[in-house]
């Protein structure tokens, strides 16, 4: 293996492991949406786990082709696709952390008590009713 082949392997591996960290640390919060929903970290560390592994899986087959011209060219054209593939792996990892938000938001929302929609609240939540009263009722009016 030649200094070309190491340089793009370490570079590539440097690239994958930022991006993939981001994911992880961004991935939590975008799941959770800030808070610690119960299983809103581990989702996002799956997706994590599986865009490293893409991703390592891609510079390795990324440095195997010869490509012509100088060291610097090949280098850059695989640098190149490396960077747009990933980008790609990114997107689609995007779309999986969408999908596990949208699970965790729908679960939040089962877990919600339902209110009765008869229920009058005249907007105080339902422990604290207001009963409305009649007009001549209401203190401080004359009769």
């Amino acid at each position: 293996m030649d200094s070309e082949h190491i340089l793009f392997l370490v570079v590539g591996v440097v690239v994958v492991v930022a991006v993939g960290r981001l994911i992880t640390h961004s991935g939590r919060s975008y799941v959770g949406r800030g808070q610690s929903a119960p299983g809103a970290a581990s989702g996002a560390n799956l997706v994590a786990v599986l865009f490293h592994l893409v991703g390592l899986g891609l510079v390795a087959l990324l440095a195997v082709p010869s490509f012509g011209g100088p060291t610097d060219v090949r280098f850059l054209i695989r640098l190149g696709v490396l960077l747009l593939v990933i980008a790609a792996v990114y997107g689609i990892t995007l779309t999986m952390l969408n999908r596990r938000r949208d699970e965790v938001l729908a679960t939040e929302l089962e877990a919600q008590p339902r209110h009765d929609p008869g229920e009058v609240t005249y907007g105080v939540g339902p422990e604290e009713q207001v009963e409305p009263v009649e007009p001549d009722q209401r203190p401080g009016m004359p009769r």
